[in-house]
């Protein structure tokens, strides 16, 4: 309205404020080409300061000066760097004999850390993002192993944090329960149920089966030749008729190539992942909750127990399982005491040939006693 802005100025000592001359003389010339109009004093005459002085040695613009706020950042991550050192560590794995069974976890899980936002190159953000984790110490456990391997690879020096991992006893189901899942996939799948069944039948770990090919499976004799892992002992396993037909349904071509794996899954991981979305709907759909605590490695333990309970000798459950440590063993010595820790309950069935008690023999029946002219046998439910 009256030309360009006055400047005002502040006095640091007093506080006072006031402007220029020069500006004040050009808003003055620029008031005389305006219309005057009656006006009144907002103020009295006794309001007004009078002993106002300007004491000026230093002023300042009385403008907002802008002031640089230092608020809180999250801890920002170089996320390629981060994902490529996952890739060059796996392959650093790969390069020293490591097996996909340990450098896959390692690498799954140091992309959990990475996710969490732990910087991988500074030992004490990831020691800090691993004690805020809301998981078990068990999870805790295996994500801490996992990035001491990462700190040899980086030739990183850390003094890592110790996590007490106690194991114990797995869970056992009912051999029910193991076929309710069985047939429960074999809605959503063809691979699926005839890869359980295998686990169930011969207790094979999973890196094992997925190995398997088809010049390891004897058609005459109807065994599986097991290539060990984790340095087991290898085995010939017996599997029954109906396994032996299950996998045959698999192959492609009418004589399969010796050296072509039997089950088509291109990766481990891919196998898991399927089994645990088809163990969510059988679960679902059964309403049984007790499914959910069943995985790859729970038919070995079922397998292993259930060998024990019918020969009473850790030695034969070695040879079944190629175990090579009687520690190893011992587990199965306890989870027999645990799962007998209520009324024993049994199958019974009677044989009156030699053809049928073979037969029950083969079953896992045990001989309990003569009664006339039959014999009776029995076998844990």
């Amino acid at each position: 309205m009256f030309g360009e802005p006055i400047q005002r100025w502040s006095c640091c000592n007093c506080g006072y404020k006031f402007s220029d001359p020069k500006d004040l003389e050009k808003a003055k010339k620029a008031l005389q080409d305006v219309e005057r109009i009656e006006s009144m004093k907002i103020k009295s005459a006794d309001d007004i300061d009078t002993n106002c002085q300007i004491c000026v040695k230093e002023t300042k613009n009385s403008v907002a000066e802008q002031q640089i706020v230092s608020i809180p950042q999250k801890h920002e991550l170089d996320l390629p760097k981060l994902r490529g050192a996952i890739v060059e560590f796996s392959w650093y794995q790969q390069k020293n004999g490591a097996s996909e069974d340990t450098y896959m976890p390692y690498s799954e899980n140091l992309k959990f850390l990475v996710k969490n936002n732990a910087d991988l190159f500074d030992p004490e953000n990831v020691k800090d993002v691993v004690a805020k984790l809301d998981k078990t110490v068990a999870r805790k456990y295996n994500l801490i192993k996992a990035y001491k391997a990462f700190t040899v690879y980086a030739n990183l020096k850390a003094e890592l944090p110790v996590y007490n991992y106690v194991r114990t006893l797995p869970f056992i189901p009912l051999e029910t329960e193991i076929d309710q899942l069985i047939a429960g996939c074999g809605a959503l799948s063809k691979q699926m149920p005839i890869w359980l069944q295998l686990l169930k039948e011969t207790g094979m770990r999973m890196g094992e089966a997925f190995r398997l090919t088809w010049g390891d499976i004897d058609d005459v004799a109807k065994t599986i030749s097991v290539r060990p892992e984790k340095g087991s002992n290898p085995r010939i396993l017996k599997i029954s008729d109906k396994l032996f037909y299950l996998i045959c349904s698999l192959q492609k071509n009418a004589i399969p190539n010796p050296k072509e794996r039997v089950f088509a899954w291109k990766r481990k991981i891919y196998v898991g992942r399927a089994f645990r979305k088809m163990r969510a709907r059988v679960t679902h759909n059964t309403g049984n909750q007790r499914l959910l605590k069943i995985h790859f490695h729970t038919l070995r333990y079922w397998k292993g127990t259930k060998v024990y309970i019918a020969t009473k000798s850790l030695a034969h459950v070695m040879v079944v399982l190629g175990h090579k440590s009687w520690s190893s063993a011992q587990l199965y010595v306890d989870l027999l005491e645990a799962t007998s820790a209520g009324p024993e309950e049994y199958v019974s069935a009677v044989a009156k040939t030699l053809e049928e008690a073979l037969k029950l023999t083969d079953a896992g029946f045990e001989y309990v006693t003569d009664w006339e002219n039959v014999k009776i046998y029995r076998k844990r439910k």
